[in-house]
């Protein structure tokens, strides 16, 4: 768990210039890893990537980990979608949130 932490803490520092389609999928895997602290960095990292990572699998993503049974997740979660609000802001998210 060290490592895939340790890379999703870069690429939140990194930001929108780490946002690649590889990038952004690897992610939306790691939005699923068995870790709290795993998915939780996931979605910091997206939210720090903001505009470029708001798409339709993405919002879905976060959307999903909204509900996740950590609220440490769920928390994080919400605030990356906060982050990438242009695009977040569409009916899809207000309708589940």
């Amino acid at each position: 768990p060290y490592v895939r932490k340790s890379a999703c803490e870069a690429l939140e520092q990194i930001g929108a210039k780490a946002a690649t389609n590889d990038i952004i999928d690897k992610l939306l895997v790691l939005l699923k890893d068995r870790a709290i602290e795993i998915k939780c960095q996931a979605c910091k990292a997206l939210g720090h990537m903001g505009e470029k990572v708001a798409n339709d699998n993405v919002i879905a993503a976060l959307i999903a980990a909204t509900t996740d049974e950590n609220w440490s997740v769920s928390m994080n979660a919400c605030d990356a979608l906060a982050k990438i609000s242009t695009k977040a802001g569409n009916h899809v998210v207000i309708n589940t949130l």
